[in-house]
């Protein structure tokens, strides 16, 4: 029981367990020291790729994206939790998920959109995706 506990509290991704308290501390410090834009971004089958501002640019996997987005349509504003209805798991997301379009909105949001036909467009805030790009992408040559 104690191994499921700190199973629980941890975060996985890919073959890294990072503990979330921590995930959530850095991220806080990095949105709070600078502003993030994207500078570039194109969807390459079940991928999206982003270029920032900073520099730097990563592979993301549709996937964890559409599992990873807390936009309006996906978080109640009331409660900050997940509307799990919402959720790609319970929307029965397939394995084969592709982003069928990307659109920058003021260089500080991405909006994906999805090929499966039941899922709504996600919208990503930037200083999100560059906080959690170097625990969860793929780092790409910029």
């Amino acid at each position: 029981r104690a191994a499921l506990k700190s199973s629980a509290r941890r975060l996985l991704v890919g073959t890294r367990a990072l503990p979330v308290a921590f995930a959530c501390r850095r991220g806080a410090a990095a949105a709070a020291a600078q502003q993030t834009l994207i500078k570039q971004a194109s969807a390459d089958g079940r991928h999206v790729n982003v270029s920032f501002e900073d520099g730097s640019a990563f592979r993301f996997h549709a996937i964890w994206l559409r599992d990873a987005c807390r936009d309006p349509t996906h978080v109640s504003a009331a409660a900050g939790e997940r509307i799990l209805s919402h959720t790609a798991v319970v929307q029965g997301c397939p394995a084969t998920l592709s982003a069928n379009d990307v659109h920058l909105e003021n260089g500080d949001r991405l909006r994906v959109e999805w090929d499966d036909g039941k899922s709504e467009a996600s919208i990503f805030d930037a200083t999100f995706l560059r906080t959690y790009a170097d625990i969860v992408a793929q780092q790409l040559k910029p």
